[in-house]
């Protein structure tokens, strides 16, 4: 048993390196620190200037959970990358499993996603002095910790539907900043348009959020699991369709004898 994990766990760590290949530490710490202050202050600002400060904690907690996604949804390149690098027909040619290799893709970007958000929280508290005395830790931990894996899967599937047709860079980056208008990080989801008020039930962090928002607040793990729960159902749909179209584009390849799907 100890040996399949230990492979599992190399392959993640590989994947991992393979799409940072600019990877510098330095670099890497940078973009952990200037990015969630970036985001933290541009939308506090936002905030001041739109409704006054009592608006800043709510937009606060929304944008340093909402973070993890800029890890998260940036596993799509782990798939979108090996057709560009050309490493994507000898994965089809080996044996691997593709559920486990499908998997060891999101892996590191979880852990990756947490660490952006323990600094943005640590932002929150020292720059834009959030409360967190009343938080409810195992509460707060497992909204991030959702929030995560949501994110991930919807960058796995992200990944699969970019694979054939465009370049991933400028979806994800479109589909992270929508995430930030209906997903209920800076304003509630009943604000928006009723036409696509239920967009908001079927996206990462509608649910996390809102969690980490009660969770800061008090409310026990208890009392927010069911929306968490509800949100890892939505995870595993994501990561299961992106699964059945790798599988498909698999099929259709060898069928076809390319990996050209238009």
């Amino acid at each position: 048993m100890a040996d399949p994990v230990r492979r599992f766990l190399e392959n993640a760590g590989i994947i991992f390196r393979a799409l940072y290949v600019w990877f510098q530490l330095q670099t890497y710490l940078a973009s952990k620190v200037v990015m969630p202050l970036e985001q933290l202050v541009f939308f506090s600002l936002l905030a001041v200037s739109a409704g006054g400060t009592a608006r800043v904690p709510y937009m606060v907690v929304g944008n340093a959970v909402a973070l993890v996604g800029l890890g998260g949804i940036w596993a799509s390149s782990t798939v979108g990358d090996d057709r560009a690098q050309g490493t994507l027909a000898l994965l089809l040619a080996s044996p691997a499993n593709r559920m486990l290799n499908f998997l060891q893709r999101g892996l590191l970007h979880v852990a990756d996603g947490l660490l952006t958000v323990v600094i943005a929280m640590i932002f929150a508290v020292a720059v834009f002095h959030l409360d967190l005395s009343r938080s409810d830790w195992p509460a707060l931990v497992a909204s991030v910790l959702v929030a995560a894996v949501s994110s991930v899967a919807l960058g796995l599937l992200l990944g699969a539907l970019t694979l054939g047709f465009v370049e991933t860079f400028v979806i994800a980056n479109v589909l992270y900043l929508g995430l930030l208008v209906v997903a209920g990080v800076n304003f509630p989801p009943q604000m928006l348009p009723a036409w696509l008020q239920p967009v908001s039930l079927v996206v990462p962090f509608t649910r996390s959020v809102a969690g980490a928002r009660a969770a800061i607040a008090g409310a026990s793990l208890a009392t927010i699991g069911p929306l968490l729960l509800q949100e890892l159902v939505v995870a595993f749909v994501y990561v299961l369709a992106g699964y059945l179209l790798l599988r498909y584009i698999e099929l259709r390849a060898l069928r076809r004898g390319t990996l050209e799907l238009v």
